[in-house]
């Protein structure tokens, strides 16, 4: 974006393309479409540069069946446990590029680190990795050799940190890859309006594990919030206290 102005003005690349022949490129129909979105895209960024911290999210770019989306802010990942119609319509575009074996995983190894009975641990550790990573795997994730050994040894003695390293790495290619493909496809979009039910609904399936682990984990997370929050309001209440305290030994 930087060299797309210089680009259009031929200013500083002379010395790199001839004149003549960038004319002849900027001529080119495909060209002049990508000039013209790109007009688009900066004229947009221009006018809503940033969001209310400051810091830059991007938008869903212009097409012809998108126009009224123009200025949508998209969502960040971590809305999936605070909207449950964002889950379903992100766990049913993962079930149409054939990839939802991450998110179901990704939910039941995150819960499976709240675990602190022994018998449980052991239990769980061995259905997850028959469920998604064994050679009879239901729902096998990608992983590497590598990381497949490291995570046995890990098994011999499981404990609940076993599979973290695992759930941070299929988390960070939900976050990198699935969710941003996701927040720019029709199905966000037409679920985003509502205009389109069978999303709601979770694709006709039958309610699977992962809806259930998926509310046993925001349960939880939203019990961690709360207790972050009560923490945080206990040290605000210790400081005004420890400031009355200082106040008064002032005074006197």
């Amino acid at each position: 974006l930087e060299c797309f102005p210089r680009f259009k003005t031929l200013e500083g690349v002379e010395d790199k393309v001839s004149k003549k022949t960038l004319k002849i490129i900027q001529k080119s129909p495909q060209i002049q479409e990508v000039v013209t979105f790109l007009d688009k895209f900066l004229e947009l960024n221009e006018q809503f540069p940033t969001d209310e911290s400051g810091v830059f999210r991007p938008t869903v770019l212009p097409n012809d069946a998108y126009r009224e989306h123009l200025h949508t802010t998209l969502p960040d990942i971590d809305e999936l446990f605070k909207d449950k119609d964002l889950f379903l319509a992100f766990r049913e575009y993962l079930y149409q590029q054939l990839a939802h074996e991450n998110l179901s995983f990704y939910v039941e190894a995150a819960n499976f680190e709240s675990l602190s009975d022994e018998e449980a641990v052991n239990k769980r550790s061995k259905e997850i990795f028959d469920k998604f990573i064994g050679p009879q795997a239901q729902q096998p994730i990608n992983l590497d050799f590598m990381v497949v050994e490291r995570l046995k040894k890990n098994l011999v003695k499981p404990t609940n940190q076993s599979y973290k390293a695992v759930t941070e790495k299929i988390w960070k290619v939900l976050t990198n890859e699935w969710f941003p493909d996701f927040v720019v496809s029709p199905l966000y979009l037409a679920c985003n309006d509502e205009t389109i039910e069978y999303v709601k609904s979770d694709g006709g399936r039958k309610r699977s594990d992962t809806l259930d682990q998926y509310d046993i984990l925001c349960l939880r997370l939203n019990a961690d919030k709360r207790k972050e929050l009560k923490k945080s309001k206990d040290k605000d209440k210790e400081k005004d206290e420890d400031k009355e305290k200082q106040k008064d030994k002032d005074d006197d």
